[in-house]
């Protein structure tokens, strides 16, 4: 006995792999531009924190703007992060600096 099975053909399936191919070069410059922009806004967040937790620490303790404070100095000012690596954006850790100074990356 003979069966009438339905196949894909090899067309069919080279259509298929074509379209998803077509929708991951659409989809993956978009992710990892959409990436690229949520760590430079979380560094913008993370240095515009750091600024106000060192001004606080220097007006708590009279300290100058020449003072560089470090993680265990002023993390009493922020409740929610617990360890320094917190603070890392992508692999790069923050740098403090000076109070008279913005924090980098």
């Amino acid at each position: 006995m003979k069966r009438n099975i339905k196949k894909f053909t090899l067309v069919e399936i080279m259509i298929v792999v074509a379209i998803i191919a077509i929708l991951g070069a659409i989809a993956i410059p978009n992710f990892t531009a959409n990436r690229n922009s949520a760590f430079t806004r979380q560094r913008g967040e993370y240095i515009q924190m750091v600024t106000m937790v060192k001004e606080q620490w220097a007006m708590d303790y009279g300290k100058s703007s020449s003072a560089t404070p470090s993680f265990s100095d002023i993390k009493q000012y922020m409740p929610n992060i617990k360890s320094e690596d917190e603070l890392k954006v992508n692999g790069k850790s923050i740098q403090f600096n000076s109070v008279g100074e913005a924090p980098t990356y």
